[in-house]
């Protein structure tokens, strides 16, 4: 009934017109509108297919599709940050899959941010913009839902009683017909099942499965599953792309590496992918701009509950294909507006109700009734809390819909966090995000604040998401992840166009490389991303067509001798934390003695300051030969004023410089950050290693003399001093956090990390020890 869309690897040929990465919104599209052309059309997908009725359905199930190194085919890929978590689908059709069929158009507002380029804007003014969104909505069956239920109308009822707009949004759900629909897919009705977010095994959701990636493969596009790209290199001639390809044969087998020449290539890997791939192509000698990375977004998403609430069920529990249960409904039915006209400020969000998957019910019960333990009751009184308590009951001794959780209500909020967080490559090559304290901005504490009234129009503990608490690191999680190879007018405030194509580091264009997904919108949205990267897709797929002097052929001609390129060079990383105490008072000192005045003076100010820096060597070899020392600074700075957690846009690390000084050598530190009041700043900071009387090697490679100065220069006018030191205990993390990088085997890790340490323990060697032993004198 659902005929598998993907091909072979085996019918995989070796060179492509067109090579699109990715099979969510973004690649699904451009792949489907490029084919209709005629163009000569390849998708490539890391995950596999998921055919409907292949989708978890309990915990079992779910435990299996969780994704990670030793399963890298699994559905959902939720990935750990320090400062942020992202959850995402892994599977044809992207996270189409598993997210919540919400689609909602951003305030016109939102374009008018000066991160968009002048022809974004442009088509905003004049309505143009929506062209796009019209042909996207039609073509994904967006309309709202024929019915309601009972969480959806008690979230209708809580914003009217907080006077609050409540939106009725469109979903890509098919709650009206049944049979063969336009895209010859054998199409079922919504049986308000609840299992939106796990996978609909029904075929009512209007995941990408139903639509363009049937259109792509109807009009010749071919459909490869189980493939990751891990990065390109452009041709010599630069008429095309090297696509270096990784295929698995199900989870257990080893990678097969393939190489496929394409004229164009196509990004629609996600946000995390797409930006992925170009910055590990970057390393590889591909010429791209540096602002690869920036403006990364989690859309502001966070997650609440409405727990344990009184009244009758909210019915929030999904059950899958099992009969005799109360309509659940879609995912997501109801938005609680609270944004001001116009506006896109953290005040600005919208909160959602939810509905828990029957694959997840059995984990939320456990986990929501810890988590209630910590969580706030919006009244009290002994019959409420008997009514509670026996419901509580419950939940622990039966999968019973009458327990606590079923009378709960799950909200998840987004709005606009400055979307200014980046992301770099870690030690194995893969993305990560790093953001300094986003979790503590203000748009989380304002949705977490909103949640909390929302839960007590019903009488309910509210309950956070636990991985945003102190103890947990105060993590928000992302569903919506937006950024990371963004559009800009300029190559110096953009990764790519207006049309999604691809800077050099010269501000020109890569002819044939394009990004087509949520990683190039620059800014936080305020609404479900879906929609909106839909439309740009489709504005791309009509920008390459035009560009296109003919149809993009396979080109038979092309030599598929890959040319020479440089692998990334050995490297090592490891994470720093300096704490102390920063004055305004004092911007004068010079020496130790007056460093350690301010430091005093700042402490019984109680001007605490800190940083938090992953030092990242790309090339071992060039850092410890070259006389500079030099390696680039990942991280945060944090207090004395200037801001929590504000993230270091440019850092520089220096070890043992030589200075003027006999035997006197030193670590300069150069962190360039913007801080609360929007100012500039660079945090100027050096370690001085010399040999005195005694074994001081601890506090001199401890001890940063610390002056912020004003702008991005050395010749910046100093507005605050002291000293910041590493504690032991943070000494002993940091030794866990030493990674090598871009060395595949176990032995060349070790290697590169025991070169490291014998070059900065030799250097200490030569400086407090070698000269003190007979005949080894300076």
């Amino acid at each position: 009934m659902w005929p598998r869309l993907s091909s072979s690897i085996l019918d995989l040929q070796d060179r492509y017109g067109v090579v699109v990465v990715g099979s969510g919104y973004g690649g699904a599209i451009v792949a489907a509108r490029l084919a209709a052309h005629g163009h000569s059309v390849c998708i490539v997908e890391r995950g596999k297919e998921f055919p409907v009725g292949t989708f978890p359905e309990d915990p079992a199930q779910a435990a299996l599709e969780l994704r990670t190194s030793a399963n890298p085919l699994g559905l959902y890929d939720y990935q750990f940050g320090h400062d942020l978590d992202v959850f995402s689908g892994n599977g044809l059709g992207g996270t189409s899959l598993i997210n919540a069929n919400v689609a909602i158009r951003p305030l016109v507002e939102v374009f008018a941010s000066d991160r968009f380029p002048s022809a974004i804007q442009a088509e905003a003014r004049s309505g143009k913009l929506w062209t796009w969104y019209e042909k996207a909505e039609k073509t994904l069956g967006i309309a709202p839902a024929a019915f309601s239920t009972a969480k959806a109308d008690a979230h209708a009822l809580s914003g009217q009683k907080l006077g609050r707009p409540v939106l009725v949004p469109n979903l890509a759900i098919n709650s009206t017909h049944e049979g063969l629909d336009a895209h010859s897919v054998h199409r079922r009705i919504c049986t308000k099942c609840g299992d939106c977010v796990s996978g609909c095994n029904v075929g009512a959701k209007n995941t990408l499965m139903m639509n363009y990636l049937p259109m792509a493969r109807a009009a010749g596009a071919r459909i490869f599953t189980q493939t990751e790209v891990r990065f390109l290199v452009e041709a010599p001639a630069k008429n095309g792309y090297y696509v270096f390809l990784s295929h698995r044969a199900d989870q257990s087998s080893p990678p097969v590496d393939r190489v496929v020449f394409a004229r164009t290539v196509v990004l629609g890997a996600g946000s995390l992918g797409s930006t992925g791939v170009l910055l590990r192509s970057r390393e590889r000698g591909l010429d791209l701009c540096g602002r690869i990375g920036h403006h990364f977004s989690s859309n502001a998403d966070q997650f609440g509950c409405a727990y344990n609430t009184d009244g009758p069920p909210k019915n929030s529990l999904g059950f899958g294909r099992q009969q005799g249960h109360a309509d659940v409904g879609p995912a997501i039915m109801r938005v609680v507006d609270f944004r001001r006209p116009g506006g896109t400020g953290a005040a600005d969000f919208i909160v959602m109700e939810g509905a828990i998957p029957s694959a997840f019910v059995d984990a939320a019960r456990k986990i929501a009734s810890i988590s209630a333990l910590s969580g706030r009751d919006t009244d009290s009184g002994w019959l409420d809390e008997a009514g509670e308590m026996k419901r509580i009951v419950a939940d622990t001794f039966s999968a019973t819909r009458s327990g606590a959780l079923n009378h709960s209500l799950v909200h998840l909020g987004i709005g606009h966090d400055g979307a200014d967080g980046r992301v770099t490559l870690d030690s194995e090559g893969n993305p990560r995000v790093i953001w300094g304290a986003v979790g503590y901005r203000d748009v989380f504490k304002l949705i977490s604040s909103a949640m909390y009234e929302l839960t007590k129009t019903h009488g309910g503990t509210y309950v956070a998401n636990p991985r945003w608490s102190e103890a947990l690191g105060k993590n928000p999680i992302t569903v919506h992840p937006l950024g990371g190879c963004p559009m800009g007018e300029t190559a110096e405030l953009g990764a790519v166009t207006h049309a999604g194509q691809a800077f050099r580091e010269s501000g020109d264009t890569q002819a044939g490389l394009f990004v087509a997904d949520g990683a190039i919108i620059p800014t936080s949205l305020g609404v479900n991303p879906f929609l909106t990267i839909s439309a740009f897709a489709e504005r791309v797929a009509d920008a390459i067509h035009g560009r296109a002097t003919g149809r993009i052929e396979v080109p038979t001609t092309v030599s598929l001798q890959v040319p020479a390129f440089a692998e990334p060079a050995p490297g090592v990383e490891f994470t720093e934390k300096m704490r102390g105490h920063l004055t305004r008072s004092v911007t004068t000192a010079s020496t130790p003695e007056e460093y350690e005045a301010a430091e005093a003076l700042a402490k019984s100010e109680g001007r605490a300051f800190e940083f938090r820096l992953t030092i990242v060597i790309d090339d071992l070899h060039r850092f410890i030969e070259s006389r500079e020392h030099e390696a680039m600074c990942e991280g945060y700075v944090d207090g004395a004023g200037f801001g929590s957690r504000v993230l270091v846009e440019r850092g520089r690390f220096n070890l043992f410089i030589e200075d003027p000084e006999a035997r006197t050598k030193r670590m300069i530190y150069r962190l360039e950050f913007t801080g609360e009041d929007g100012e500039r700043y660079l945090l100027d900071g050096f370690k001085t290693i010399h040999d005195h009387p005694g074994f001081d090697v601890w506090p001199d490679t401890t001890t940063l003399f610390t002056t912020i100065r004003e702008g991005s220069s050395v010749e910046g006018r100093p507005v605050a001093q002291g000293i910041l030191r590493v504690h032991f205990a943070d000494f002993l993390r940091q030794l866990t956090t030493l990674r090598a990088r871009n060395v595949p085997t176990l032995g060349g890790r070790a290697a590169a990390v025991s070169r490291l340490g014998a070059f900065f323990f030799g250097d200490l060697w030569d400086t407090y020890i070698k000269h003190q032993i007979p005949g080894e004198g300076p």
